[in-house]
């Protein structure tokens, strides 16, 4: 662990303990500033200000953990203002998430996964919390994706982070390949899905616009060879 000379870490874990622990909402509050922020990215739970934070906690957060979760410190890296902390986290899917799983029913699923926690402070006070995890591989441990047919990863990806000896590239070949070679992507099924409609979901929009700007005819030509 980083030098914490102001402290930081140990607002931060009294912050986690009331909500994990003691499940304690004052406690929680009493944490944070007078305007403090909270945002979960990949779900964009959270809220904004005081009491919408306290509402956040109440309503969405606090309590809305299975019995069985485990939080697990990998790594924490302090600054001035902020706290960093790399963690895994570990549950039984037997309970309604909302925070991580909005409109999820409860699956009775083993999930476990890192979660990377950026803390700002003001006056000694948590000001704003992101909290960031890969939720295609939450969806993925919990039945809902086939990593089959799209480049993500389960709980293997937690384990090869606890263990970087573990074998790395295990996705298959194609999803390392050019997306606009046919002959070779993952992406040229399912039959179901219209291409273009593929193409617009499979494809981040700052990828589309680097396909663009290709010399044209490129991918086209590679389609037609291919067929």
């Amino acid at each position: 662990m980083s030098a914490d000379p102001k402290g930081l870490g140990a607002v931060f874990d009294a912050h986690t303990d009331a909500e994990f622990k003691t499940r304690d909402i004052e406690a929680t509050m009493a944490t944070m500033s007078d305007r403090p922020h909270v945002t979960h990215v990949p779900t964009m739970t959270g809220g904004s200000g005081r009491e919408a934070v306290r509402r956040f906690y109440e309503t969405w957060f606090i309590g809305h953990w299975a019995e069985d979760t485990v939080v697990t410190p990998i790594s924490r890296t302090v600054g001035d203002t902020q706290v960093v902390d790399e963690v895994m986290i570990s549950f039984t899917h037997n309970c309604e998430m909302p925070a991580l799983l909005p409109g999820v029913k409860p699956t009775g699923r083993k999930v476990t996964i890192p979660f990377v926690v950026v803390v700002g402070f003001e006056n000694g006070k948590i000001a704003f919390e992101r909290i960031y995890w890969d939720q295609a591989s939450m969806l993925t441990q919990l039945g809902m994706f086939d990593a089959s047919r799209l480049p993500v990863s389960g709980a293997d990806q937690a384990a090869r982070l606890l263990d970087p000896s573990l074998p790395s590239n295990t996705l298959p070949s194609c999803f390392y390949q050019d997306p606009c070679d046919a002959e070779r992507s993952c992406f040229s099924t399912p039959a179901a899905v219209p291409p273009a409609s593929r193409s617009a979901l499979l494809t981040p929009a700052s990828a589309q616009s680097r396909t663009a700007r290709l010399p044209a005819g490129v991918c086209r030509r590679r389609s037609k060879r291919a067929e």
